[in-house]
This record gives C-alpha cells, sequence and structure tokens, in this order.
C-alpha cells in the first residue's frame, strides 16, 4: 500500500503538478503544450466528421478548474487507486481544440507546440471551448 501511494504521490509531482488549470474565462494561460496532435485514429484511418471534413485534435497540457476539483476528489476518495487508473481519468479531462482539416492550424500544428490556452463561451451555442493560439508555429514560420 505504502508503494502505491508512493507512486500517485510522484504522479502528482511529475504530471499533475505541471498540467495547467484554466479557472477563468476570456483569460490567456502562457506556456501551455500540446502534448499529442492527431489526425488519425489509431487503425490509420483519418478523422473525419458527419460532412465527411478531416479533422484534428490537438490534447493540451491543461484542465478545467471543474476538472482539477474531480481529479482531486478521486485521489482523496479511492485508496486503491493505481497510476495507470489515475492517469486515465486524469487524460479524460485534458482539453481538447478540434482543428478544421482545411485550415492552416491543420497543417502546421504539431506534438510539443507551445502556446497560449483560454476558455471561451459561446452565449449562442450555450458551451464553452477551448481555445489555444500556437506561439511555435508563429515562431517557425519567422
Amino acid at each position: 500500500m505504502a508503494q502505491n501511494t508512493d507512486r500517485i504521490s510522484e504522479y502528482i509531482e511529475d504530471v499533475l503538478s505541471k498540467i495547467a488549470i484554466l479557472d477563468e474565462a476570456e483569460v490567456g494561460y502562457e506556456n501551455i503544450e500540446i502534448l499529442e496532435f492527431r489526425t488519425h485514429h489509431d487503425s490509420g484511418k483519418m478523422f473525419t466528421n458527419q460532412r465527411d471534413e478531416n479533422y484534428g485534435i490537438a490534447i493540451l497540457n491543461a484542465i478545467t478548474d471543474e476538472s482539477a476539483n474531480k481529479i482531486s476528489r478521486e485521489i482523496k476518495k479511492n485508496s486503491n487507486l493505481s497510476v495507470t487508473v489515475l492517469d486515465d481519468f486524469v487524460e479524460k479531462h485534458l482539453l481538447k481544440c478540434f482543428v478544421a482539416g482545411d485550415s492552416e492550424s491543420y497543417k502546421t500544428w504539431k506534438t510539443g507546440d507551445i502556446g497560449v490556452a483560454s476558455l471561451v463561451f459561446d452565449d449562442v451555442k450555450k458551451v464553452i471551448t477551448p481555445n489555444f493560439s500556437n506561439e511555435s508555429v508563429i515562431k517557425r514560420n519567422k
């Protein structure tokens, strides 16, 4: 049991402590990393939406304040928590940006890119979406 607690503590220090928590809308958080930029399923098939348009997914090293609270509660309440289960739980909460396949971003974004992330409210659709300004692309294009 102590060994598992040590591993969870290491995970908190090595992984969780480096995840940005976006807790205010319309506020930019700098130095956010794209942990993974994907355009294909594991099977090799391209991501396509209902209109058969390609898209990419940028998985950001950021979560919402609400997600941070859920992760914290899970760590506190689950005494049998393993690092693998915790990692899967955290991964589900990472913010994701969808990138249209016909956009310049789709062609230029890469895993490891750094930028500014924010949460944007859409009053019409009544949703909150993550927004990402990729500073690495700007530097590469200079």
